[in-house]
């Protein structure tokens, strides 16, 4: 009897997931990678007031079309410390949540504002 093809590609999923968490060569670009989807979510969140560690989780989730979840609180509670000690984010006291700093908004501005000087025709 044929395995459907819906299990196969969970049984997929999973195991990519697996390979990309606990290999070691790839931890430095898996981390990487991390902070560019945390940082990337805020600056594309509309809100002032920042966002929870959960709605960073779930917001990054949606990425990705894997059944399984590819990011965990624990992937998003590193990233953002590694942010944190970097200056990229800041917290709220008041009520936990985290937001971009000036300096990181300034820089995807910056980014945005050559990118579109570079794909004008000539």
């Amino acid at each position: 009897m044929p395995i459907p093809a819906s299990q196969i590609s969970a049984k997929r999923s999973l195991l990519l997931s697996a390979r990309v968490q606990f290999s070691p060569q790839t931890q430095p670009i898996r981390e990487t990678a991390i902070d560019k989807i945390v940082e990337q979510t805020l600056f594309a969140s509309a809100t002032q007031g920042g966002l929870s560690k959960t709605e960073i989780l779930d917001m990054g989730n949606i990425c990705f079309k894997d059944p399984v979840p590819t990011l965990r609180i624990m992937d998003i509670d590193q990233a953002l410390a590694r942010l944190q000690t970097r200056s990229r984010i800041s917290k709220t006291q008041k009520n936990q949540k985290y937001k971009l700093t000036d300096v990181a908004v300034v820089g995807y501005f910056e980014i945005g504002r050559f990118h579109l000087s570079t794909s004008k025709p000539h």
